[in-house]
């Protein structure tokens, strides 16, 4: 990994005061809070795939999207899933990622090739082995927790240790200098390990979701909400917003219910790591909402094979952003309403 060289040539990864829209998850809020704290960054908009709010008066295109591969040359965005079919047969509009910094691409791995090499951790180490190289990053003690707690890092290491050891390499994590040197190579035992992540797990679990506003009634069913104290949710599983309410103004706010735990958790992280929540530069009112339609290619039903054919097809029409979620599959979203066309 050679930072120098990945700044100068995206040298907006290192700007002051940038309009972040994030994932609404872990990894979203943990690449938020090192923006807004070292960076004087704030917190505008959220993007799940399937639903954007972005603050009313503020153009997406002038925001850093984080945690997300947005394909478009018109937005500038960090992400790590895998999204090349094969690098010997790109697309011909493969230029529409110029503006993303994608981990993957960085070392031109593809599902046909490279798919056991892709990149297993989270947004969240790359952007802290990559910004440190030009900010003074201090990590709290228990900064641990979290970063392993991120995207499912602490039950990869052992699933897929080949791989991990491999990007360890790539993101320079022995140098004793680096800063994922400490969570990685810490003298800590398996047992510290659980421990802490277990005592985590039980307080994001306070925080699960005890409700939900579809728009028109709030609904208290407690089905299918274990686990989401990690989470902001803005849609459900069909793609339709859920958790805010429109306002007079054609704008809209997300509920109360759904703002107040997610900032107990944003918090609980901020503490861990060492940083400030600075809850006044998260906004969670007055957005402009954008609904996507969302597809899938993996030859179940009546869903198109994933293959080259059918990849290139969905590329080169009007993909926002894109993950292949498996070997045999790619989940992506696409701009069929002309958002930004």
């Amino acid at each position: 990994m050679n930072c120098e060289e990945i700044i100068k040539k995206y040298p907006w990864v290192i700007q002051e005061k940038q309009k972040l829209i994030i994932s609404p998850d872990s990894d979203g809020f943990l690449s938020a809070l090192l923006y807004i704290n070292f960076f004087d960054g704030e917190v505008v908009g959220y993007y799940d795939g399937k639903v954007m709010l972005c603050q009313n008066n503020i153009d997406p295109k002038d925001c850093l999207f984080l945690d997300m591969d947005i394909f478009s040359k018109d937005f500038r965005s960090i992400g790590h899933h895998m999204v090349s079919f094969n690098k010997n047969k790109l697309p011909d509009n493969w230029s529409n990622y110029q503006n993303c910094i994608q981990v993957n691409n960085l070392r031109n791995f593809d599902k046909m090739h490279d798919f056991q090499k892709k990149y297993p951790f989270a947004t969240i180490h790359f952007l802290l082995a990559l910004l440190s190289s030009v900010k003074n990053i201090e990590l709290g003690p228990d900064a641990l927790v979290p970063l392993l707690f991120c995207d499912g890092v602490w039950t990869v290491l052992f699933g897929y240790t080949e791989n991990c050891l491999d990007w360890f390499k790539w993101l320079n994590v022995t140098d004793e200098k680096s800063i994922l040197h400490k969570i990685f190579c810490d003298n800590i035992s398996f047992k510290q390990v659980m421990e802490k992540i277990n005592e985590f797990l039980r307080e994001r679990d306070k925080l699960n979701s005890t409700c939900t506003y579809n728009l028109i009634t709030l609904e208290t069913n407690y089905k299918n909400r274990r686990r989401t104290g990690d989470k902001l949710l803005i849609s459900d599983a069909k793609g339709n917003p859920i958790n805010i309410k429109a306002n007079d103004n054609n704008t809209y706010d997300i509920i109360s219910e759904e703002q107040e735990r997610v900032k107990k958790f944003i918090t609980i992280m901020a503490n861990m790591m060492g940083w400030k929540d600075h809850l006044e530069k998260w906004n969670f009112s007055n957005f402009q909402l954008r609904k996507f339609s969302k597809g899938i290619l993996d030859g179940r039903g009546d869903h198109k094979t994933f293959n080259q054919t059918n990849y290139i097809e969905m590329v080169e029409g009007k993909c926002f952003s894109m993950a292949i979620t498996s070997s045999t599959a790619i989940e992506y979203t696409i701009d069929d309403q002309g958002f930004f066309n």
